[in-house]
């Protein structure tokens, strides 16, 4: 990934990172998007009060950008603006990663040892059980 906006290249790959930049890439975002200035770097989305949000690839008027601690981790918008501004290089998925089907029966292992519990194996046997 390219360094942008000061964020070390490594967070990008941390789990709750990884959801913010799936929720920066879904469906309901581009619906939320108002602006997007590429010349000054700067996206207007709709926020979840009256006020829309406003970002840049170092900041956003979001709460979860707010509550977490300014300058810490970026939010969903944040990672949209990068996206928008092709900054954010993704890695490209691969079929050989892992196969979907052999999964499964270890999540089940975990559950059954107590390792995770019933909601969190559930959700992940149905995102596994979609990639077959």
């Amino acid at each position: 990934m390219k360094n942008w906006g000061g964020w070390p290249d490594e967070m990008h790959y941390e789990f709750d990172q990884i959801s913010r930049i799936a929720g920066a890439q879904s469906s309901e975002m581009d619906k939320e998007v108002i602006e997007v200035n590429k010349e000054e770097q700067v996206i207007t989305v709709k926020g979840s009060g009256k006020d829309p949000y406003v970002a840049t690839l170092e900041d956003c008027t979001c709460q979860d950008f707010i509550i977490r601690g300014r300058k810490t981790r970026p939010c969903k918008h944040i990672y949209r603006l990068a996206l928008e501004l092709g900054v954010l290089e993704l890695p490209e998925p691969s079929e050989h990663m892992f196969d979907p089907k052999e999964e499964i029966p270890k999540l089940e292992q975990m559950y059954r040892e107590g390792k995770i519990s019933a909601q969190n194996c559930s959700e992940m046997w149905k995102a596994l059980k979609k990639m077959k």
